[in-house]
Parts: C-alpha cells; structure tokens; sequence
C-alpha cells in the first residue's frame, strides 16, 4: 500500500524549528532549512526589511549542499532596494515574484544576479505582521529551470507567514534586548552618581559602553576648551577601544567635532561630507549630539555642560560607514548629560566651604 505523505508535515517541521533554539539566530537557520526542505529547492534566504534605511538585511540562509565559510560570511550583508527595483511589489504591495533566466523580460540587473550565482529560478514572497512588510523569504533553484506549481505557491505563502512569525519574534527580542543593554548603561553611571563615585569612574563606564552597547570600535570623553572663541577638545578624561582598533582615534574624533557639537547646541544632526544631505532633529536642553561620516568610517560626538562648568565632549567612532537611529543618538545625549552633572559634582565637592 503506498504511503502518501502528510501534507501538514513541512508546516509543523517548521514550527518545530521556530521553537528549535533559545538562540534567535540558531532558530531561524532551523526555519530556513526546514523551508528548503519543504520546498525541495536548491537555497533559501530570509532578509530583514529596513524601509527607513531602504535595505533589506540577510538575517539567515541554507542551501542543499551545505552552508559554504562563504555562505556564512554573507550573513548580515545589505542589499539597496534602490539598486533590485524588481523587489518594490514585494515590498510596497506585498506581492509574490517568481521569476526565471529564461524570461524574455527579466530585468537587467536580475539576470547579472542570476548569471553569478548560477540561478535558474527564483521565488520570493513578502514577510507581513499586521499588514507591514518586515521582511522578504526567497527560495531558488539551481538545477533546472522551474515553474513552481500553483499547490507549492500556497505552500509556499503559508511557510512564509510562518517565517514572518519568527522574524518578528526575533525583532521584538533584539529591540528589547537593545533598550535593556541602552538602560543598564544609564543606570549604572545613575549608580555611580549615587555612590558618590567619581566623575572619572562615570567618564571610563560611557566610553566603554560606547563599544559594548554601540559598537564603536573607539570612544573617549574630553573638556572642551574655547580660545578666541574657537572651541577645542583639552584634557581627556576617559578612553576606551576595542582590541587592535587603529582606524579611529577618540582625540582626531574629537578635534573634528568638538566646535560643531559645542555650536549646535539642542540639534541632533548626521552628515556625509562625500556626499548626501545633512539629516537632523531632536531638541535638547541639556546637550548637543553630531556625527560625520567618511568613506569607511563614522563618527560621532555629543557635548554637554552645566551653568558654570568647563563644557565635556563624549565622542566616538567606527570603522565603517553606518547611520544612527534615533534610540542611539538620544542614548548618546543622555550619557552626555549625565557625565557634565558627574563632572559638575566633583567640581562643587572641592569647591572651598
């Protein structure tokens, strides 16, 4: 007697493996895999969609011959929207596309992708929660031509609902993850403020956290001189970098952006000297925040002070070129603020009686 296979099986292989791993990354490999599977197809890969960045960002991938060192070091690459306009009715419609190298109109840009990774066929769907795009699942084949049946398109759709689920479960955990590591930050300089510690000990803690919740790979804190009404950075108070990090250096940060952060008082703003408009916003009383970017490089600088006090300068850089979100920028302003009244503390603790 034949044995028909169930056709519930691959939608509970892959709900097997939203709940495979505690890790957010593990488990959602498992589900790309268990995506393949299902499919029988030839790779699978699940991006993240970014509107405000106008990128998507490869959050996972599998493929049926095994993952490649290669494979794995694409993992977290983003891709322009602006440069595979093919994507737009998947993401501005939320439209299924399946497109092969023998379509007569297939889209230049397309066939070069094809033509490099030896594409045949390609099957990609939105990732919806509540109507919004977060994400696009794409499915390939390598091996020959394929026109995907209208039962593995359903299939298909349904597997991608269920991938939509595990990618927001695993934005939700990053983005409370993220504001968790941003607080414990700021309440462990409130501590040291509380303790009584020194402005220096508070100074050390934000540049270091500047590596660990931000990941910059150099940070310091600094006063701020102003000679001939030229603003400049003078003593350092506190350093930190991450391990054989050359690129950026606190103090040339600092120099660079000392005056612009000093100037623009409550504005928060992000330029690209090379090229692009200056982006800014977000109001503050208590400090100043500002960022430049070069090719293959950002930095960032908040400055802060208080009535009668020597202004200070928390700066900070990487080592590739990236942008901030609003939650980073206001993090940076608050850690600002907290260490001129640390600073402000010390000074009135050895003012004569």
């Amino acid at each position: 007697m034949a044995q028909h296979r169930d056709p519930f099986k691959p939608f509970l292989d892959v709900a097997a493996a939203l709940l495979s791993s505690p890790l957010l990354d593990e488990a959602l490999q498992n589900v790309a895999r268990a995506i393949g599977e299902a499919m029988n197809v030839s790779t699978v890969d699940i991006h993240s969609y970014h509107p405000d960045e106008g990128c998507l960002i490869e959050e996972a991938t599998w493929d049926r011959e095994g993952l490649s060192d290669a494979d794995r070091a694409h993992l977290g690459t983003r891709i322009d929207v602006s440069e595979r306009p093919t994507f737009l009715p998947i993401l501005e419609r939320g439209e299924m596309l399946e497109m092969h190298l023998d379509d007569p109109d297939l889209p230049p840009e397309e066939r070069d992708a094809f033509e490099e990774w030896g594409y045949k066929t390609t099957l990609d769907a939105p990732l919806t929660i509540g109507g919004r795009v977060i994400g696009v699942l794409g499915v390939t084949e390598t091996r020959f031509a394929r026109r995907f049946l209208s039962m593995e398109r359903q299939r298909f759709e349904k597997l991608s609902g269920m991938a939509a689920a595990a990618m927001n479960n695993a934005q939700l955990m990053t983005r409370q993850q993220v504001h968790g590591r941003r607080l414990d930050l700021l309440l462990e300089i409130s501590r040291l403020l509380a303790a009584g510690g020194g402005g220096g000990e508070a100074c050390a803690a934000a540049a270091r956290g500047c590596l660990d919740v931000l990941g910059a790979t150099a940070a310091g804190v600094y006063q701020i001189t102003t000679t001939d009404g030229i603003a400049s950075p003078g003593r350092q108070l506190a350093a930190a970098a991450t391990a054989g990090s050359t690129a950026v250096n606190p103090a040339t940060v600092a120099a660079e952006l000392a005056a612009r952060a000093l100037q623009d008082g409550g504005v928060v703003s992000a330029a690209t000297p090379a090229a692009g408009p200056e982006v800014s916003g977000g109001d503050s009383s208590s400090g100043s925040a500002s960022a430049s970017t070069a090719v293959g490089s950002t930095r960032l600088a908040a400055a802060a002070t208080r009535e009668g006090a020597t202004p200070l300068l928390l700066c900070a850089g990487w080592q590739d070129e990236r942008g901030f979100t609003s939650g980073e920028l206001k993090l940076v302003e608050a850690l600002a603020a907290q260490l001129a009244l640390a600073l402000d503390n010390d000074r009135l603790a050895e003012a004569p009686a």
